[in-house]
């Protein structure tokens, strides 16, 4: 029992830290259940009030929470840092948007909420010889940030704007 209950806030959790639908069999082999405990679990979650949708695509979790669009501009090696304070205080860096002059908003997702997925990024970026986003435009880019809470958002922005990155909407 204990195990199962372990299992269903761990799913939980897994929901609320991804942002798009996640299909049944995808959340079986990552929890090494059967599909048929998801759907089990996913009932048990609903009866206790979690609003869990389930579409085509998959589950997810339909929970309101605060995101904010922080404008930002920093050097290369300064995107550990920018990325790394954002996870650390509780936020998700949903994605990265840069505005082109001629190809206009160019977004990619992120959804990084751990320094885990900040290194595996980095990683990725470091192994391809990638350069980020920003290089379009000048160091300059966006990034949409998803929190439980507007204190969380407020503490970012705080931490952002200490480090010298966020840059003052006029």
């Amino acid at each position: 029992m204990n195990n199962s209950k372990s299992r269903r806030e761990n799913l939980l959790k897994f929901l609320y830290e991804n942002h798009r639908p996640i299909s049944g069999e995808n959340l079986a082999k990552n929890f090494d259940v059967t599909r048929q405990v998801i759907v089990q679990d996913i009932a048990i979650l609903r009866a206790s009030g979690k609003n869990i949708i389930s579409t085509n695509r998959g589950y997810y979790l339909n929970e309101e929470r605060t995101q904010k669009v922080f404008k930002v501009k920093h050097i290369d090696r300064d995107i550990r840092k920018e990325l790394n304070s954002i996870v650390d205080l509780g936020g998700t860096i949903k994605d990265v948007i840069v505005h082109h002059k001629v190809y206009g908003e160019i977004k990619k997702d992120l959804n990084c909420s751990s320094r885990r997925d900040v290194k595996i990024f980095l990683d990725k970026m470091n192994k391809e010889k990638s350069k980020p986003l920003d290089v379009l435009t000048g160091g300059t880019h966006y990034h949409t940030v998803v929190a439980e809470n507007s204190e969380v958002i407020e503490e970012i922005e705080v931490v952002l704007k200490e480090l010298g990155f966020l840059i003052e909407e006029e």
